[in-house]
C-alpha cells in the first residue's frame, strides 16, 4: 500500500469515519479506498484535495507526510499536530485540551505577576 493511501486510511480511523460515508458525502466511489489500496488506482489530485478539505489538513500532509506551516517555529508545529490528532468528530475533547492550556497559562501568569 502506498504511503498516501496509508494516511488516508489513518485519517479515517483517527477521526472514526468510514470510508463509505465520507466518500458518498464527497461524492466519490463508495469502493475508492479499496482501489487505492489494491494499487489498482491512485488518489486523483482532486480526491486529495477533497479528503483534504473534509479532514483539516494539508495536500502536503497527504502527499509527502508533513504538515507545511509558514513561520511558525518547530515548537509551534509540534503543538498543532498535536492538536489534529485529537479527535475532530468530538469537539468536547479538543475544548477540554484548550481549556486545560488555558489554565495552566493563567496558574503560570499569576504566580509571575504574584512574584513581581
Amino acid at each position: 500500500m502506498s504511503p498516501i493511501v496509508e494516511r488516508i486510511q489513518l485519517l479515517f480511523i483517527n477521526n472514526n469515519q468510514t470510508p463509505a460515508h465520507v466518500f458518498e458525502k464527497l461524492g466519490m466511489p463508495k469502493n475508492a479506498l479499496s482501489i487505492w489500496k489494491t494499487g489498482k488506482a491512485k488518489p486523483s489530485s482532486d480526491a486529495i484535495i477533497k479528503l483534504a478539505c473534509y479532514f483539516n489538513v494539508s495536500t502536503d500532509y497527504l502527499l509527502i507526510g508533513v504538515e507545511k506551516y509558514d513561520k511558525l517555529s518547530s515548537d509551534e508545529v509540534d503543538w498543532l499536530n498535536l492538536y489534529k490528532q485529537l479527535s475532530s468528530s468530538d469537539d468536547s475533547v479538543r475544548n477540554e485540551c484548550i481549556g486545560f492550556v488555558k489554565g495552566y497559562i493563567a496558574r503560570e501568569n499569576f504566580f509571575l505577576n504574584e512574584n513581581k
